[in-house]
């Protein structure tokens, strides 16, 4: 279900500015209902005919009476559902978004979005149980050498996926205001959803990302910050110079920042940490770029 700071909305003319609709997203929920309504309908269709037209004994028939009954103990049940999650969309336009729950619905523009988060929350069978990243970070980085640390930076995440552990995805966007909506997973064609949320925040914070970084200004993304003269992760200073790579694991919310020419991480950190990640990939292109013809020349 869509989860926001609400802010019921008070007219189609509140809209005006967002421009052109470009999709709907519904919840699964709603897809699978439909679809469960018409095979209950198809099955109850089936069964009547039966009963009807064809000589079925006495057996059947009250076989097919209580089949009956099931069917339209689904079907309502359906029907309550699709009541409930018909309402629950996400609708993106030319220049922002609107959500939409059974209280109301909430806009929000692109440039109005100040961070967006891919919450990645990892339930196990312990309630007690913590993947602790920045000691694994802190490990590799004072023990660069160590041979066994290539077994320690999974170890925890390993742990943590055995037995009954469940991933739950989520899209989290923050307005300056204040304002937020959480968007879960439960929606068709999720991924290009997130996609799409992506591509437009990044492109209206970017110019003004680009000018921070360029007149030396550090550029934060949560626990990790963009400064001319390298990348920080807390106290730690990773040089432009020695920059490796930078790759997420979108599935297991998993950031990793490596060395120029070691295949270890410097860094490891779960995604949710670090807001505007699809900004911070296109300051670190933009910077490699840069750096790159600088060498060049």
């Amino acid at each position: 279900m869509v989860q926001q700071t609400h802010n019921r909305g008070s007219g189609q003319s509140d809209l005006s500015d967002l421009g052109t609709l470009r999709a709907t997203y519904y919840h699964t929920m709603l897809s699978k209902t439909i679809l469960t309504l018409i095979i209950c309908f198809v099955v109850l269709a089936l069964l009547l005919f039966g009963s009807r037209f064809l000589s079925l004994p006495l057996l059947t028939l009250t076989l097919a009476g209580i089949f009956s009954l099931i069917f339209l103990i689904v079907l309502i049940s359906c029907l309550v559902l699709f009541l409930r999650y018909r309402y629950i969309t996400v609708r993106v336009y030319e220049h922002g978004l609107v959500a939409t729950n059974r209280e109301g619905w909430t806009a929000m523009r692109w440039r109005e979005v100040e961070y967006v988060w891919h919450k990645v929350d990892l339930q196990t069978p312990d309630p007690n149980f913590e993947i602790d990243t920045n000691r694994l970070a802190y490990i590799a980085y004072d023990h660069p050498h160590s041979a066994s640390w290539s077994n320690l930076d999974y170890v925890t995440h390993t742990e943590a996926t055995k037995g009954s552990s469940i991933l739950k995805h989520a899209y989290v966007l923050r307005a300056y205001s204040g304002l937020s909506i959480s968007i879960p997973y439960h929606f068709r064609r999720w991924t290009r959803l997130c996609e799409t949320i992506d591509e437009e925040t990044a492109r209206c914070q970017f110019p003004a990302a680009r000018s921070l970084f360029q007149q030396g200004k550090p550029v934060s993304f949560g626990p990790l910050l963009l400064h001319r003269d390298g990348m920080y992760y807390g106290q730690d200073l990773l040089p432009w110079h020695l920059f490796g790579g930078f790759s997420v694991d979108e599935h297991w919310g998993l950031i990793t920042i490596t060395v120029r020419g070691y295949a270890r991480p410097w860094a490891w950190l779960l995604l949710a940490r670090v807001p505007n990640v699809a900004l911070l990939k296109g300051m670190l292109a933009t910077i490699r770029d840069t750096l790159g013809r600088m060498r060049l020349s």
